[in-house]
């Protein structure tokens, strides 16, 4: 996520300082989860969730990457299943989903 943005959704929150700096770390910086909860003294759930904020207001946007396409599909519920497995795969890879 690009500072900006993470600004923008950061101000519609309550976070506490802390909180944000963990998110940052995560969201624009690029560390772990685990390593941000470490690095502020915290547990890993209070590291998630205040990422989870964040990507909650990202996502009220209709939050995805720009490059990313969305469709609306009709398939067998196994082929679902596997197509739902990738998307969350992409999602946790662009860090929009802890």
């Amino acid at each position: 996520m690009k500072l900006d943005d993470f600004h923008r959704y950061a101000s519609r929150t309550q976070l506490k300082p802390r909180s944000l700096g963990i998110a940052r770390a995560v969201l624009v910086d690029g560390v772990s989860i685990p390593q941000a909860a470490r690095d502020a003294g915290v547990q890993y759930e209070t590291a998630r969730m205040a990422v989870a904020r964040i990507i909650r207001e990202y996502r009220s946007e209709g939050g995805y990457p720009p490059e990313w396409e969305t469709r609306t599909l009709s398939l067998p519920r196994d082929d679902m299943e596997r197509v739902a497995e990738i998307e969350d795969r992409a999602l946790r890879k662009a860090g929009l989903r802890v």
